[in-house]
């Protein structure tokens, strides 16, 4: 096998972990989940996939279904998305970011404020 083989086998089993232990972080956020979970199991899919077509195993109909299984569960981490948005999901994320960047703007406001005008 080559080096940047298991590289990105490492990557991909590294983001699965990532989006499952982000899974397992949330809480009151059923679509959100759903879709992190979906997400973790659509990259397992398609590690799988890539794997066997890499080590050049021949597993027929499976590998045509570990692709379509990856597509269709992307395609359910669009919908539990679309849903968690609009079930206000990620109202907190949004109004945290809101006030970051208010409080930036504020800051930047203050320090043009203090700095004496270089045109004169």
């Amino acid at each position: 096998m080559e080096p940047m083989f298991i590289i990105r086998l490492a990557i991909a089993v590294l983001i699965i972990f990532v989006l499952f232990y982000q899974a397992r972080q949330l809480v009151n956020q059923p679509n959100r989940k759903r879709a992190f979970l979906l997400g973790a199991a659509a990259l397992l899919c398609f590690t799988i996939f890539n794997v066997s077509i890499g080590l050049n195993i021949e597993l027929g109909p499976i590998q045509q279904l570990l692709a379509l299984a990856g597509v269709l569960l992307f395609i359910g981490v669009g919908i539990s998305m679309v849903l968690s948005m609009r079930n206000g999901e990620h109202r907190a994320a949004s109004a945290s970011a809101s006030a970051q960047a208010q409080a930036y703007a504020e800051q930047r406001k203050k320090a043009r404020a203090e700095k004496p005008n270089q045109e004169q």
